[in-house]
């Protein structure tokens, strides 16, 4: 059992185990997972508080629909992303839930949904995320998921080589991407973009020739 622990600057918290108090600032990333195996899951617990501040990101990874990363925060302020990663060997299906947190006082904030792009017909559920149980669904409803940013959505834009040098930042909507992301003058090569809308993240390589 570790007491409080306070990331700050680009700090990286990587593990499982028990902690007093995490407070996670802006740029800070914490990932429950084990230190060894980034395809691990881990369960991390607090005696006390867990607060996840805005511009921080929590990375959760699920192994199956029996494993996956979870929190066990007595408080938990989640106002930063949650970024889920799929390990290789997971197979997407509807009806896969997954309980991320159990808080046992209360739980606060407005998170962001960083989250994998599904097979054709599959959606996230995320209305079960904002409360102390915090559920994780795939569902075939489009209605009930928040599904992929639509073409016509705004969405603010960070380029990225493949080598994860960030080249430039864009505003436009989604299905404007490639060419806005082509008239940026940029070397022939692919990129990464990195599109947020609303509170949701999505991921898109461009080709520049």
């Amino acid at each position: 059992c570790t007491n409080t622990v306070q990331a700050t600057g680009t700090s990286k918290i990587v593990g499982r185990g028990l902690i007093t108090t995490m407070i996670m600032n802006d740029g800070t990333t914490l990932e429950a997972r084990s230190m060894y195996s980034e395809s691990t899951p881990g369960v991390l617990k607090t005696n006390a508080s867990l607060s996840m501040l805005k511009g921080s990101t929590l990375v959760m990874v699920v192994k199956s629909n029996s494993s996956y990363s979870q929190l066990q925060p007595t408080f938990f302020t989640m106002n930063g992303t949650l970024k889920l990663t799929l390990t290789s060997d997971y197979v997407p299906a509807v009806g896969d839930t997954f309980t991320l947190w159990t808080v046992t006082r209360s739980f606060s904030g407005t998170p962001i949904y960083d989250l994998p792009t599904l097979p054709d017909g599959m959606y996230w559920d995320v209305s079960g995320l904002a409360a102390a149980t915090g559920v994780l669904k795939i569902t075939n409803d489009p209605a009930a998921g928040i599904g992929n940013l639509s073409a016509d959505t705004e969405v603010d834009c960070e380029v990225f080589t493949l080598g994860g040098s960030k080249v430039a930042t864009l505003t436009t909507e989604k299905g404007k991407v490639a060419q806005a992301v082509r008239n940026q003058g940029l070397n022939a090569g692919t990129y990464l973009v990195k599109m947020r809308g609303s509170n949701h993240v999505e991921m898109q390589k461009v080709l520049v020739r």
